[in-house]
């Protein structure tokens, strides 16, 4: 799962082979759709996960722009606003959870059915690109900048040079470059026993350049393309891949009872809050010297709380009452995620110079939330809902 895959991706399949009388009904119903391993499981956790990732990135931004930066370190509100970017780490870690599932399930003798190449490449690219390409030449024709085009077009790093509208796009390459890796790894571990050694030796070549290139330097590391790349990104995704795999295993059945399955979900989020609390405190300058071992640490901690959720249905009754609006958030975030920043900019930003009311900026965030939301729903059935009904024909 990314930050442009759906929790469940039957889930949008379904929705998007649904008739059109019944488009609004499905679209904020809450179905749960089996993974297709563990018949018995349903993974609307995984979309709720989904939705809460979008949630923190919304009011990470939402904060920034509204000037909230300056106001750390505060309250419990203030740190999960001032760290919500924690949310692109879980989707990340969410994207290594369902993409590899096809080469796990033959790794582990649980289909007959060799992954498609051809089928995992037109299913990536049907699911990301349809929307993004709309957003990009949405954005170059407001910020009448045909320049950006192709680069964008072509996943190249654009850091803010096109803010607000590139403020989150580096995401989608990460994600990208995650793409291209996924199915050399997976093949790897899938062919012969001489790929998977090969598999592992070229995973323990970039651990010890990870722990030399990224973890090692005490000053900032200094280039866009290396912070945000794959290659210092890449323990978020893998988390994901091993829980991923723990998961198909069943080792969650028989080791997390209930009190283990709260107990790891409590610990997870414990830690996870403390690290966002330790880094809300700390200066930009700290942060930037840290932020590799945080978000090793960030990503540990969603993927402890993601493997029990996603084994915990029975567990975690009370999330119950939070179901039906966080699944509605999951299944239209990819459009939130693309959206919500220029839209909560040129509502905001104009009136932070004016020495504006707080109670102003919270009622236009509001607003900025309102309509990302209905410009969303809006992307999503016209954009996002066709290429996941023509995704859905080709069996992935």
């Amino acid at each position: 799962m990314s930050i442009s895959e759906s929790a469940v991706e039957p889930l949008s399949d379904a929705i998007a082979g649904s008739g059109d009388t019944k488009i609004l009904r499905r679209l904020f119903s809450v179905r749960s759709v089996p993974l297709g391993i563990r018949n018995d499981r349903y993974l609307i956790e995984l979309e709720c996960l989904r939705g809460v990732a979008v949630v923190l990135v919304f009011v990470f931004h939402c904060w920034g722009i509204m000037g909230g930066k300056e106001a750390r370190p505060g309250g419990v509100f203030v740190v999960i606003a001032a760290t919500g970017n924690t949310g692109v780490t879980l989707f990340f870690v969410l994207s290594g959870f369902l993409l590899a599932q096809p080469w796990l399930r033959y790794y582990f003798g649980m289909t007959n059915q060799t992954p498609s190449l051809r089928r995992y490449i037109a299913a990536r690219s049907l699911r990301i690109l349809p929307l993004y390409y709309a957003v990009i030449g949405f954005a170059a024709f407001h910020l009448d900048s045909s320049s950006l085009l192709l680069p964008a077009a072509t996943f190249q790093m654009l850091g803010f040079q096109y803010f607000p509208y590139s403020t989150v796009w580096w995401t989608l390459i990460t994600e990208v470059q995650f793409y291209l890796a996924l199915p050399i790894c997976g093949f790897f571990l899938i062919y012969s026993r001489m790929t998977r050694i090969l598999l592992a030796s070229l995973l323990a070549l970039w651990l010890i350049c990870f722990l030399i290139f990224v973890i090692g330097p005490k000053e900032p590391i200094e280039g866009f393309m290396l912070t945000k790349s794959l290659f210092s990104r890449a323990p978020a995704f893998l988390f994901g891949i091993v829980i991923g795999a723990l998961y198909l295993n069943n080792t969650a059945q028989t080791f997390l009872t209930t009190k283990r399955r709260t107990l790891t979900l409590a610990v997870a989020l414990t830690a996870l809050y403390y690290l966002l609390y330790l880094i809300s405190r700390t200066s930009s300058r700290e942060t930037e010297t840290l932020w590799p071992t945080l978000h090793l640490w960030e990503g540990l901690c969603w993927a402890l709380a993601t493997f029990a959720i996603a084994n915990g249905r029975d567990a975690f009754r009370w999330l119950r009452v939070l179901e039906r609006p966080l699944a509605f958030l999951g299944k239209i975030s990819y459009s939130i995620y693309l959206l919500h920043v220029p839209i909560l900019f040129y509502l905001i930003y104009p009136v932070t110079s004016k020495n504006t009311a707080s109670t102003v900026l919270v009622l236009l965030a509001l607003a900025g939330a309102v309509l990302t939301v209905l410009a969303s729903t809006v992307t999503y059935l016209l954009i996002e809902r066709p290429a996941l009904k023509l995704k859905g024909t080709l069996g992935t």
